[in-house]
């Protein structure tokens, strides 16, 4: 899902390669730590990340200069004023050594209303905003396509229809888990219901009172906790990670309203 006020045409996306630019292995660390700590872009994952940080590149602003507002812009060195010049006697931002700015215009695809002048000599790394638009939208199509393989290898949702595996895909959240994290605490209320994407989990502890079952072991392309969502009874196993784990999730609510189909499936 985009959270751009005009999003990409799809192919457009899919098939945008960002022009790269040579940087040292010291200038591409100094860049990925910036949007490692910056909120709009700490979810970045690595292919994005790599992508966005190699296409940026370094240019010199003299004092006084203004900068070109369509594109985003971290600064290596120097100090930078910077207002959106909407309205009339606006106090500047001051941006100096490790900061990035023009992000939010990503958002709402603003045409270059932002005054941006050079207090010092200042050396900046920039990327158009089409670009990273583009390297965004791109990887939020694979990520729907990667969802829409894994729900096609899940059991439960093999005989689906198109149109039920697109509302499943719609309504999932990742979430990552370390080996040894406990997923799934036999007894509780079951609130979520998962697939597994990658890695490993074991099902353990399985069953009530006297009805005991052998651990289980299930990996990419299974689901689990779904029952304890439809029925309303409690926890039966514990789900505890082997290795890292990559889930699909959806709560109690969302579940309920996407079933359609498929509870003659689970009943």
């Amino acid at each position: 899902k985009s959270v751009f006020s005009s999003p990409l045409e799809p192919d457009d996306a899919l098939c945008f390669v960002c022009e790269a630019h040579p940087k040292t292995t010291d200038e591409e660390n100094f860049l990925k730590l910036v949007f490692r700590d910056h909120y709009f872009f700490e979810d970045l994952n690595e292919a994005e990340l790599n992508e966005i940080v190699y296409g940026m590149e370094m240019i010199e602003a003299v004092a006084g200069q203004e900068a070109d507002t369509e594109f985003m812009y971290v600064v290596q060195v120097g100090q930078l004023s910077y207002c959106s010049g909407e309205t009339e006697g606006e106090t500047s931002t001051i941006v100096s050594e490790g900061e990035l700015f023009c992000e939010i215009d990503l958002l709402y695809g603003a045409k270059g209303t932002n005054v941006i002048v050079a207090e010092v000599r200042s050396i900046l790394w920039r990327l158009h905003n089409f670009s990273i638009r583009s390297v965004l939208a791109k990887q939020a199509l694979k990520n729907d396509g990667d969802i829409k393989t894994c729900l096609r290898k899940v059991e439960l949702f093999k005989d689906l229809s198109e149109q039920a595996i697109n509302k499943f895909a719609d309504s999932l959240t990742r979430v990552n888990y370390k080996a040894g994290d406990r997923i799934i605490a036999k007894g509780e209320t079951g609130e979520i219901f998962y697939i597994i994407e990658e890695g490993k989990v074991r099902v353990h502890d399985i069953g009530m009172g006297d009805s005991q079952v052998v651990d289980q072991i299930i990996g990419s392309g299974d689901a689990f906790g779904e029952r304890a969502l439809i029925t309303g009874e409690l926890r039966v196993a514990n789900v505890t990670a082997i290795n890292d784990v990559t889930t699909l999730v959806m709560d109690r609510a969302t579940f309920n309203e996407s079933i359609g189909e498929l509870r003659d499936l689970i009943d």
